[in-house]
């Protein structure tokens, strides 16, 4: 039997490798049960994230790298399994549905890149309507754009209508660096902004 392990260390995270293990997790359990799935730790192919790699009952190992769509993952489990991956299975294609979007809006999130937060936020609204028309539901998005610019510090008015930017973010200067050792060194940034600035 063979077995999936999906990387889940920094450049893959970063790279949305928690969708394509929940992407792979679902095609696998929809092809074959027997299929192992795993959270892996790095596995060094880290300019060519997210990637996994297949391990065969032989110990012989498959790599994939830059799986960035749905189709990527169904090919991984392809390639695992040696049975096609149900891609045109509606009930798989809901329950996958905006899962990667989803975990890069939360990693950007997560890293405060509000930018990049309210883009996929707008994508996803867009992406909805163009689907469902006007009665798509996107009531539960737009709340999270508006909570998002309260996070990102933007003080204007909240409408319907809010900024896909965030212009006022809290600029930050490097200041100086102080060398501490070969290997290392302290940065002193200093910022004008009152609410998140450094004290003088």
């Amino acid at each position: 039997m063979s077995s999936i392990h999906v990387c889940q260390a920094g450049s893959c995270r970063r790279a949305g490798s928690e969708a394509v293990l929940v992407e792979i997790e679902e095609l696998a359990s929809a092809i074959d049960d027997q299929c192992d799935v795993r959270r892996s730790g790095c596995l060094g192919l880290c300019s060519r994230a997210p990637a996994a790699v297949i391990v065969e009952e032989s110990g012989e190992e498959i790599v994939h790298t830059r799986i960035q769509s749905l189709e990527e993952s169904a090919n991984v489990v392809t390639s695992a399994t040696g049975r096609k991956s149900p891609l045109e299975d509606p009930a798989i294609q809901a329950r996958l549905a905006g899962v990667r979007a989803m975990r890069l809006r939360e990693h950007a999130i997560k890293t405060f890149r509000w930018n990049g937060a309210l883009k996929a936020v707008g994508d996803e609204i867009v992406s909805k309507r163009s689907k469902d028309g006007r009665k798509a539901r996107v009531g539960h998005l737009v709340s999270q754009a508006k909570e998002l610019i309260k996070k990102a510090g933007y003080d204007g008015p909240a409408s319907d209508s809010m900024p896909t930017t965030i212009e006022a973010y809290s600029q930050w200067d490097l200041e100086r660096i102080t060398k501490v050792s070969k290997h290392s060194a302290v940065f002193h940034f200093k910022s004008n902004d009152r609410k998140r600035g450094t004290p003088n």
